[in-house]
Parts: C-alpha cells; sequence; structure tokens
C-alpha cells in the first residue's frame, strides 16, 4: 500500500468533463440507436447520455433541483459503454482534430451519480446494498463465513496465482466458481483469499463511493501477501475495478489482473475438450468487452468447444447490454429485463439453443429473463462449458 487511499470523486472533475460534451447526438443514434435505456425506455433526451450530461450541467448551474424524477435519470444508465464506443469527443480521433479524449460520458454519468449522492443520497434500494457491503462486505447481506466455504479447500497462505471470486460467483451462481477452480486446479499454483471483501464495484457503479477505499485496502492487502504475481477474474466487473478503478484511487498494483478467459486461452492447447454440437454464440459482457477491450479470448476459447458457432446480430463493441450493470437490476427491475429480452430475441434470432457469457451478473439476468418469458435458450458462462467438455490436460 503506498500510503492511504485517496477518495475518487471530485466535483471539479464532474464540471471539466460536462462542459466538453458537445451535445452532438452520437451517443444517442449514430446512425442507429445505441443507448439501451433510450432504446428501451421511453425516446426521450433525458434517457439518452447527452442528456444526462446536460441534466447534471443544470443541476452544478443551479438551473435543476435534485428531485426524484431527476434521481431516476441519473440512475437509469447500465455504464455499459456503448456511448463511449460512438462518442466523438472520446474518440475525436475519428473528426481529424485531436487525438486525445477529452471526455469519457460513462465516467461524467457515474461522476454525477456519485454527485447525486452526496447532495441527497443514495437510492434507498442502493442504499441497502452500501449498508450490507459495510456490515458483512458483500451487497447479498450473506454470512462471510459462508463466502468461499464451498472453495475452502483451495485456500492456502502463498501462491503464484490468486483467484479473486467476486461477490456474485461467491453467493449466487457458485457454478461459475467451481468451474473456475476445477480449470485452475489443473494448470496454476493458485489460491482464493481467506477474507476476500466486495471489489467494490456495486458501490462505484452507483454513486457510492465512500467506503470504497475500506474494500481496496482489505483485499490488495490480503492479495500482497499471499506473494501472487497474477490475480484471476472470472467477474468482469471485478476484473475492471481492480484493473482499472483501483489505481485511480492512487493504489499501484503489485500483480498482473488476469480474466480467466485470456489465462485459460494460454493453455488451451494443453486441454483434451470434447466438442459440443449444440449450436451456440457468445455474449460480449460490457465491463469485459467495451471496458477492458476483451473481445477475442473468450470466442477463441468457446471456438474451440463449440464447433457450430455463431455471431450475433450485434457483438463486441456494438454488443447490446444484459441490462443489469450499473444498479440497474436491483433499482430498476423491469426496465432491466427489457435490455435482457431485447438481448435474447437476437439470440433466438440466429437459431442458437446455448448462450455462453463470461460473467455472473449476464447468466444471472439472461437466466431470469429467459425463464420469466418462456424463452427456450440454455445460457451458460464460458468456464462451465470448458469444464464439460474437459477431458484432460496433457501436462
Amino acid at each position: 500500500m503506498q500510503g492511504a487511499v485517496r477518495e475518487m470523486f471530485n466535483v471539479e472533475e464532474l464540471k471539466r468533463q460536462i462542459y466538453r460534451c458537445t451535445r452532438c447526438g452520437w451517443c444517442r443514434a449514430s446512425p442507429d440507436i445505441v443507448c439501451p435505456i433510450y432504446e428501451s425506455d421511453l425516446p426521450w433526451e433525458h434517457n439518452t447520455p447527452r442528456g444526462k450530461i446536460f441534466i447534471a450541467r443544470g443541476v452544478l448551474e443551479n438551473q435543476l433541483k435534485v428531485t426524484d424524477e431527476l434521481v431516476r435519470d441519473a440512475f437509469t444508465c447500465t455504464s455499459c459503454g456503448n456511448c463511449r464506443e460512438h462518442c466523438l469527443s472520446y474518440h475525436p480521433y475519428k473528426t481529424g482534430v485531436v487525438s486525445e479524449p477529452v471526455i469519457d460520458p460513462v465516467e461524467t454519468i457515474e461522476l454525477f451519480k456519485a454527485y447525486v449522492v452526496e447532495e441527497g443520497g443514495a437510492l434507498p434500494v442502493h442504499q441497502n446494498l452500501f449498508e450490507h457491503v459495510k456490515r458483512v462486505g458483500n451487497p447479498f447481506g450473506e454470512p462471510p463465513e459462508k463466502r468461499t466455504d464451498f472453495l475452502a479447500e483451495f485456500k492456502k497462505k502463498e501462491a503464484e496465482v490468486v483467484y479473486f471470486v467476486g461477490c456474485m460467483s461467491s453467493y449466487r451462481i457458485r457454478q461459475i466458481a467451481q468451474a473456475t477452480a476445477k480449470l485452475l486446479q489443473k494448470i496454476a499454483d493458485f489460491t482464493i483469499l481467506e477474507n476476500e471483501v466486495c471489489c467494490g464495484s456495486v458501490l462505484l457503479r452507483t454513486g457510492q463511493r465512500k467506503a470504497v477505499s475500506e474494500l481496496i485496502k482489505a483485499n490488495l492487502e490480503q492479495i500482497n501477501d499471499t506473494g501472487a504475481s497474477s490475480v484471476v477474474f472470472s467477474c468482469p466487473g471485478c476484473y475492471m475495478t481492480v484493473s482499472r478503478d483501483y489505481p485511480k484511487f492512487g493504489e499501484k498494483l503489485e500483480f498482473q489482473p488476469v480474466h480467466i478467459s485470456e489465462f485459460v486461452l494460454d493453455y488451451l492447447s494443453d486441454f483434451q475438450l470434447e466438442s459440443i454440437e449444440a449450436k451456440a454464440t457468445y455474449h460480449d459482457p460490457c465491463h469485459l468487452g467495451r471496458a477492458c477491450q476483451i473481445y477475442e479470448a473468450p470466442r477463441e476459447v468457446l471456438k474451440a468447444v463449440c464447433t457450430n458457432y455463431v455471431e450475433l446480430g450485434t457483438s463486441k463493441e456494438a454488443a447490446k447490454c444484459c441490462g443489469a450493470g450499473g444498479g440497474m437490476r436491483s433499482a430498476f427491475p423491469e426496465l432491466a429485463d427489457k435490455l435482457a429480452l431485447a438481448r435474447l430475441k437476437e439470440v433466438t434470432n440466429t437459431g442458437s439453443r446455448l448462450l455462453v457469457s463470461a460473467c455472473p451478473f449476464c447468466e444471472f439476468q439472461f437466466v431470469e429473463t429467459a425463464s420469466k418469458r418462456g424463452i427456450n435458450v440454455e445460457v451458460k458462462d464460458l468456464t462451465e462449458v470448458l469444464v464439460e467438455s474437459l477431458r484432460e490436460i496433457s501436462r
């Protein structure tokens, strides 16, 4: 640890960002609709990134008051990053004027969420998540001693690799954690943390930044104590938060963060795999794809197993969001369901019966929506598919 972890929210940075928005509208439609909220909810300006940024400007200039309606406008954002991909101010090289980003619309909206929380408090459902994290180290309020009891055999004091399990795979979709551990057991000297706590993503995405420094300190101290040179993540939210956001808090990482898809890809030739004949497709998680630019590794792994692979209508940089991110699933479940349904319709249009992702939140959201809507699609994580196809490893 390099001294005290600094807090991340800065109103001056928010001002700097909002005044650099040119209000061109490419975050809304370029030429097709790209913002999932604008597409799935009412097609009004307050549901676009541009509109939210302009609302933030109105609040900071004391032209708008923080009302319940305004709070909803601030928080109806999944942080999917589709707006960033199309923003001419984030990608100014597309205009040939300058070469460096001058605004990040996702970061601007997340800063605005933090400002709203500072001024008027978080949404009640998000406040509950905050209280759970503060009290027991996870947003579900689950007993912390049960966090990784099902992986207890993998706990040891030192190892070359740490598997950071994440809250979702610890408490809600344990099959992802079990599959990841099984893969790592065959190819690496690894351990899990004795007292892992929430990475902080859920708080950062919902504007609640005050407790994040405590989480960072707890996790980094444990990781560094193992002497590990790499930390593997099966959750893109955890991977993005540790690799991208922790350094923003002033921390220098003493290890290499790696997503499980990239980690196993290096050993793929050593695995003996049985092919899956079912028609399969891959959903790009927003926090793995657009946020971290990891597109090819999951596909290479999946194509090694699934001989009948097809791409979705929108994929990679243009992939549609599952709807669960940014605190949407907890605060606005019906809207999150609409986003998931739109994505599942893309899946059924390909004729695929197996939808594979690499994110526990995506899997959880798709499974629930498919079940609720009677959609005949099997949803699995990349690690689950790989383990099911695994016969043995040569080394």
